[in-house]
């Protein structure tokens, strides 16, 4: 199982921030992958907003930039074997981050399983 943190720039485009592999051996993209269309980039940023993302439209866009940034993906999941879970305080490829009082008392993001 993969999961998928996506952020999106001032233009609106989506691309991955992070990648983890069940729950294991989580990689910050630092850049290395594309961006998502500007259309794709609109359906996915709709479909989060209105809680619509199990649809086969949006497996079939994300599917399509998994693809896309494949080479990232299968880099980053052939250094999974043996790696620490991924929280937030065990990131690969990063550096290291001090947190705030306020960072270490928010919530953690809620996840969706695509």
């Amino acid at each position: 199982m993969v999961f998928a943190d996506f952020d999106s720039d001032g233009d609106n485009r989506v691309a991955f921030r992070r990648v983890s592999f069940d729950g294991y051996g989580c990689y910050e993209t630092n850049g290395e992958c594309t961006r998502m269309s500007a259309g794709d980039s609109d359906e996915i940023i709709r479909a989060v907003r209105l809680n619509d993302v199990n649809t086969h439209h949006v497996h079939d866009i994300l599917l399509r930039y998994f693809e896309e940034n494949s080479g990232f993906v299968w880099r980053v999941s052939q250094k999974n074997i043996g790696s620490l879970p991924c929280d937030r305080h065990t990131r690969h490829n990063t550096q290291p981050e001090s947190d705030t009082d306020e960072q270490r008392n928010a919530p953690e993001p809620r996840s969706r399983e695509f």
